[in-house]
């Protein structure tokens, strides 16, 4: 073999490995410590029940007997279902797919910084960042969606600047490809396709070129735009037969269907302008607070090298395709705010945490790239070269210090994370010990985590987001908040014999239905939460 293809070879195994250590011995640990290959979230186990209903009652649903609609993850709970019923457990299917999808973010991640700058310290320094940063390690074990929206993330990231720079055509059709499986988890990762245009726009504008590009990358937009609503399509088809709308409101969203329908036009519009700001606003917030931009000294860096990917590219158009960094960060928080009354707060913390792979590109981008500009520099006033050794020190110090700091959060991200699982597990046993001993044990069980009461214990559930349990949506009021005098009368249909509630804000239940407190755990160290009551009706025993 060729030294030069060895090399390139080396180049990509070494961080593979890496990798593929470092996920094993968190999940050894995880297992050593007591938490199984437990979640510490409940979507996970809300995933989990999805998959095998629909592996074991070819419907989607959380119970057998109740049909949910389609509005999120419902790629990966589809792909979770091939995969659990080819490995014949769910639990493993999650892991393995979290393992593979992880690795294959990493590879992507070595192609987009290769491109972005095809100097191998570099490459390989980024790589031993992203795995080293928090979120990778951690998003492929927790069992939801995160690990695949993330690789479809980068890759649509990926295709489309390998679309400027003449690999592909601008605006592809496997970047738009990508955008469509996203939007099959969230609707809202649509938004990265206007991203894209805009992007591909402001650069064919820029460059004054003579040909009909500009033309052909709104047309291709528009195309596109049909496309992502036949991927929604099969998902709004099967809404209308459930809940007969194509797309239910979400609960916790401030304005409502019925909000409209009540007040006047220019009242609601009124409203809905300062929602939309005050969702910009907290999308930044949402922003910032990813795992990796979690600190201030990676946020400046990461600024850092966004800004200084925008400054090179004003004179050197090789660098313009990846000013796609700075985009992302200043319109999507915008685009998400437009969509804030909508869809609320739910969806924010998993499309910005997608992101996190091209943070930590752009944060090695800017440590590595500024001496270059201080040679550039230095050349203009003075004859020869500055001191390579300059540079190593640099290097050294800068990258080391990030690595460290990176280091040091992901060790605490994952010890927290052990610490949620075990805590969490004994809570869910004692929970779930307390509903099975109530005389209406068979009764549905109200809780706002429904998944591991669904998934673990085979209990009946109703959920009050009201995704599992679409009669739910009804009972919400015109600030998109459950309303205990609508909640009661539904209570009283649906007959439950407990209620199990983390959320502070779904406390509103207890008002809504007569029950008596239950304790539970141990003494002193019985948690806060959840709040668990049984219900106090005689015919319910």
């Amino acid at each position: 073999m060729h030294r030069w293809h060895f090399q390139r070879f080396f180049r990509w195994l070494v961080p593979a490995l890496v990798f593929c250590v470092a996920l094993c011995a968190v999940v050894v640990e995880q297992k050593a410590s007591g938490g199984g290959l437990d979640f510490p979230a409940d979507d996970a186990y809300r995933n989990l029940a999805v998959a095998q209903t629909l592996v074991a009652e070819h419907t989607y649903a959380l119970q057998a007997d109740a049909a949910i609609p389609a509005v999120r993850d419902v790629l990966w709970r589809t792909l979770v279902a091939a995969v659990g019923w080819a490995t014949g457990s769910y639990l493993t299917a999650s892991y393995l797919m979290g393992a593979l999808l992880g690795l294959i973010t990493l590879l992507l991640c070595l192609r987009l910084a290769r491109l972005l700058f095809p100097f191998p310290p570099f490459i390989l320094y980024s790589s031993v960042l992203l795995i080293l940063s928090p979120g990778l390690l951690s998003g492929c074990v927790d069992g939801t969606s995160h690990a695949l929206t993330t690789t479809l993330v980068t890759a649509a990231i990926l295709l489309h600047v390998e679309g400027l720079i003449g690999h592909r055509s601008p605006l592809s059709v496997a970047c738009l490809l990508m955008v469509g499986l996203l939007v099959l988890i969230r609707i809202e990762f649509a938004f990265l396709w206007l991203v894209f245009f805009l992007h591909a726009l402001i650069i064919s504008i820029s460059e004054r070129r003579e040909d009909d590009t500009t033309a052909f990358l709104i047309l291709r937009s528009i195309t596109g735009w049909l496309i992502l609503a036949l991927f929604l399509f099969p998902l709004m088809a099967w809404n209308l037969r459930v809940v007969r709308v194509p797309w239910p409101q979400a609960v916790g969203a401030p304005m409502t269907a019925d909000a409209w329908a009540d007040a006047g036009g220019g009242e609601m519009f009124g409203r809905y302008a300062g929602l939309a700001l005050s969702g910009m606003k907290g999308a930044f917030g949402f922003m910032h607070h990813t795992p990796f931009l979690s600190g201030a000294f990676e946020r400046i860096l990461t600024w850092f090298g966004a800004l200084f990917i925008v400054g090179l590219s004003i004179g050197r158009k090789d660098e313009r395709p990846f000013s796609i960094v700075c985009l992302l960060m200043l319109l999507l928080p915008v685009f998400y705010g437009l969509a804030y009354p909508f869809s609320g707060w739910a969806p924010a913390p998993e499309l910005f945490s997608t992101l996190g792979p091209l943070w930590v590109i752009t944060a090695a981008f800017g440590i590595f790239r500024v001496p270059f500009l201080v040679e550039a520099l230095y050349r203009k006033w003075k004859e020869g070269l500055p001191a390579a050794t300059g540079f190593n020190i640099w290097w050294t110090v800068m990258g080391s210090l990030l690595v460290l700091v990176c280091l040091f959060r992901t060790s605490h991200a994952l010890q927290d994370r052990m610490k949620r699982i075990i805590g969490e597990k004994a809570v869910r046993q004692a929970v779930a010990a307390a509903v099975r001993s109530l005389p209406a044990s068979g009764q549905p069980v109200v809780t706002d985590v429904p998944g591991w009461l669904a998934y673990a214990e085979q209990l009946r559930v109703i959920d009050l987001s009201g995704e599992s349990t679409p009669e739910v949506l009804a009972c919400l009021d015109r600030g998109g908040k459950l309303s205990a005098d609508e909640l009661r009368g539904l209570l009283d249909e649906l007959r439950p014999g407990a209620a199990v509630v983390w959320n502070e804000e779904n406390d509103v239940v207890f008002q809504a239905m007569d029950c008596r407190p239950l304790e539970y755990g141990s003494g002193a160290g019985a948690p806060q939460r959840p709040r668990l009551c049984a219900v106090n009706r005689p015919d319910a025993f």
